[in-house]
This record gives structure tokens, sequence and C-alpha cells, in this order.
């Protein structure tokens, strides 16, 4: 709620804030392999190429050698705009991610497209639930 709430300032601050390894919200949410998170994050505004004190970024700690993949297979599947493949991403679990430091994400990528079927599908999928 408070990502939403506040102006861009302090939206900006709470995304930027790290813990004592220099870790953001979103290296949590990846190590967790908590995809919901991790699409509110970024469609929040996240920097997805953020790096912590060993020069990790989020995909570099992602929970798993399966999730890191299907982060991948999102993250081509969106630039493509290869929505079918998205939404089988999805409907395996895998929460859009963003596919650019621009926050794009399979929803707004859809929307952008004026693929409405695919924007309704994806939620009812789940995929809106964190924000992508």
């Amino acid at each position: 709620v408070a990502l939403h709430a506040g102006d861009d300032a302090s939206r900006a601050s709470l995304l930027a804030a790290t813990d004592r390894l220099g870790r953001t919200s979103l290296h949590t949410a990846a190590r967790a392999d908590d995809g919901a998170i991790v699409s509110l994050l970024l469609g929040a505004g996240a920097d997805s190429e953020a790096r912590d004190h060993s020069g990790d970024t989020p995909r570099d700690i992602v929970g798993g050698e399966s999730a890191a993949r299907r982060l991948d297979a999102m993250r081509q599947a969106v630039r493509d705009g290869d929505f079918d493949r998205a939404l089988r991403l999805v409907a395996r679990g895998c929460f859009p991610i963003s596919a650019s430091t621009k926050g794009e994400t399979l929803l707004t990528r859809a929307a952008a497209a004026g693929r409405g079927d695919v924007v309704d599908a994806a939620i009812a999928l789940g995929a809106g639930r964190g924000g992508g």
C-alpha cells in the first residue's frame, strides 16, 4: 500500500532502501522466489538492475535455477510481445516481471498493443495480484 501512496520521491526512497548487505526489497523478493511481490515492486518502479554490495542484481540471487529460467523466459516473452508464451508462464506460476528498465510488464505491453484479451486472461490467471 505504501508503494502506491505518497509522492514519487517517497516511493523511490522506499524502493531504493537497502539492508546491511546492500539488498533492496526486490533482491529479497527475488531470493524468496515470490513472483507476486517481484511484480508489485517492479510495477511500482523498483530498479531491476540494482546491485548489492557483492555486485549481484535481483536476477543473480533469485531462489533456484528453475526460478531464474522462468524469470528469463518471462522477460524474453514480454520483450518479444509473445503474449501466448507469457500467458503460459503465468499459468505455471511465473508472474510478470519487468522486461526493461522502463518497468514494462506483460500487462503494460499487452495493453499498449491493444491486446485486451491477453490483459484479461493474465489477470484471471493471477498476474494482476502483484501489479504486473
